[in-house]
């Protein structure tokens, strides 16, 4: 990828398969809200607000699903690592990194669970980032960067291994 004017090295979209679950969402709801919308209008039996909530909620959120898959950006420039969202943007300087955490969430048995990446700031001036690791098309360059990262999973780990409950 060519760097810009900006500094950018690599920038990182949502997958495109991510991409296209988010559209059949967003149809999906435009479909149940026309069919709900032309039995309220055609159909002698009348349909109350709270039965035509559902497909306009189906709609609603298919329609931020999509915007946020098309919208969100993950970048890499010479000193930070960006995330560029619809509703707004949050940089992290490479020298503001304490370390990475790599943790599963989501699922609880009504859901996919998703690994997440986060970043944890050194620094009370800049938050922390945190982003689906799976939702994006990240390549060799972007985990040959996150490796040099110091892994504070690993870290924490080992530190509580050496303890042993005061069972001696």
């Amino acid at each position: 990828m060519a760097q810009s004017t900006t500094g950018t090295i690599r920038a990182y979209r949502m997958k495109s398969s991510h991409r296209a679950v988010c559209i059949v969402l967003l149809a999906a709801g435009i479909f149940f809200f026309a069919v709900f919308l032309v039995r309220a209008i055609w159909d002698t039996e009348e349909v109350s607000l709270p039965v035509l909530l559902f497909p306009i909620l189906f709609v609603l959120f298919g329609v931020f699903l999509t915007v946020r898959s098309f919208g969100n950006v993950l970048t890499l420039t010479q000193t930070s690592i960006e995330l560029q969202t619809p509703f707004g943007r949050r940089a992290l300087p490479f020298d503001k990194i304490s370390g990475t955490r790599r943790y599963l969430a989501g699922g609880g048995g009504e859901g996919p669970e998703v690994w997440h990446i986060k970043l944890e700031s050194n620094d009370d001036r800049f938050q922390s980032l945190d982003f689906e690791e799976s939702y994006y098309t990240l390549d060799e360059y972007f985990d040959a960067w996150f490796r040099e990262l110091p892994d504070l999973d690993a870290h924490t780990s080992k530190r509580l291994k050496t303890s042993n409950f005061g069972m001696v």
